[in-house]
């Protein structure tokens, strides 16, 4: 994939009409069998991969529009076939990690209580934990939430030490559906893991903070701790706090595990 800035952004242009379009009077059979034919699916793989290849701090109004008219609606959708709903996720992430901070769509998106159209980051926490929701409504919003927290976490984002981990910890104690406390624990994984499970590294410019996974570790650890000290050997809600624990510890630098050693024994052997 070529790294010229100009060639980039020619074929960037050249996508976008593939995701720019209207089509009114569709009714959900008709936008679900759009949503599966292969032009789409096979152009979302292209942008993905152009996208993660993009040198970070790109500004382009039109990604920013192309992320927030069109992909992150597409993420929520539900009817998404498995492969599609994966590579736009994707999308979405590489382009929030990458979108220079002075972004002002970002940062409506971004900050509580935006008052910005369409579905902000505090919306997405809200859809997964509310009770009158659709089962897979909420989950999705937990996937969705989960990557997209990553790609902040991974640029330094004061919004995820602030709400994000916060609000990721709650999920897990979710009482309405365990499968909102199980997507949570894998929210935990995909978040401290590497950033090769996204097809991004450092080669490919990504914004990735030194201490990402050491701050999510501090911010995480007290949180947890309490969370789990909390609640009974019973309550499932604590197994699904020991596995996210689990996978912080996987990830952390041993640096700052070493400090909790005493903290952890008690934990390790619940």
């Amino acid at each position: 994939m070529t790294r010229h800035p100009k060639a980039q952004a020619r074929l960037l242009q050249a996508l976008l009409p593939l995701f720019f379009f209207k089509l009114e009077g569709e009714d959900e059979d008709q936008q679900q069998q759009r949503q599966e034919e292969p032009l789409l699916s096979t152009s979302v793989v292209i942008l993905y991969a152009l996208v993660k290849n993009l040198d970070a701090d790109v500004e382009s109004e039109a990604l920013e529009a192309l992320l927030f008219d069109c992909l992150l609606p597409l993420a929520l959708s539900a009817t998404l076939p498995e492969p599609l709903a994966r590579s736009t996720l994707a999308c979405c992430a590489a382009i929030v990690n990458k979108l220079p901070s002075s972004s002002a769509r970002l940062k409506s998106w971004i900050e509580p209580k935006a008052a910005s159209p369409g579905v902000g980051y505090q919306d997405l926490a809200a859809k997964a934990l509310d009770e009158k929701g659709m089962g897979e409504h909420r989950v999705l919003s937990v996937r969705v939430f989960a990557a997209l927290t990553k790609a902040l976490s991974l640029r330094g984002h004061r919004v995820v030490s602030q709400h994000g981990s916060k609000w990721l910890c709650e999920m897990l104690f979710f009482r309405g559906d365990p499968s909102v406390c199980a997507e949570a624990c894998r929210g935990f994984l995909h978040v401290m893991g590497g950033s090769d499970q996204d097809g991004w590294s450092d080669g490919n410019g990504v914004r990735a903070s030194k201490f990402h996974r050491q701050k999510w570790f501090v911010i995480n650890y007290p949180r947890l701790k309490a969370k789990i000290a909390a609640t009974s050997a019973k309550d499932p809600a604590q197994g699904w706090a020991l596995m996210a624990l689990a996978h912080v510890l996987t990830f952390a630098p041993g640096s700052v595990i070493g400090s909790k050693v005493n903290d952890l024994v008690p934990l390790l052997v619940k």
